[in-house]
């Protein structure tokens, strides 16, 4: 009989899962939703869509990176999410300034792809929100 090693298996799943997530967030194509509209009484009871969360009108990415990182030490996902989105769609970003904002794309892609496999509501409904946005530039 063979043993299997389950603790080389995580890498492998938790590596699947966000490249499978990466590549669904980069797809060019409109997919057609698996789940059928909610009915309009379901509307009624879900909170509206999450806006960013602190992030300042004026637009300082430092203080929206500092948000972006309260919220994913607190696993607010969904505000994770809103902050990083709203530095990814300011215009003046130095080169510095977007190397961060892909360095902490990725550690969101990592942490909600780890959410996902493990079942977290947040986390799939954050994986959601960020795979609407990048459908939604995509068109």
């Amino acid at each position: 009989m063979y043993s299997i090693n389950h603790s080389r298996k995580l890498p492998l799943t938790v590596f699947g899962l966000t490249l499978v997530l990466a590549l669904s967030a980069c797809s060019k194509k409109a997919t057609v939703a698996a789940t059928p509209p909610p009915p309009a009484d379901a509307s009624a009871a879900t909170p509206p869509p999450t806006a960013p969360v602190n992030v300042p009108a004026s637009s300082d990415v430092n203080q929206s990176m500092a948000a972006f990182d309260k919220a994913m030490q607190q696993r607010a996902y969904d505000q994770a999410v809103a902050n990083l989105l709203a530095v990814q769609n300011q215009k003046n970003l130095s080169d510095q300034q977007a190397r961060e904002a892909r360095n902490r794309m990725a550690a969101l892609q990592k942490n909600l792809a780890n959410g996902v496999a493990a079942g977290d509501p947040n986390a799939i409904a954050a994986a959601n929100q960020l795979r609407a946005a990048a459908r939604s530039q995509h068109q």
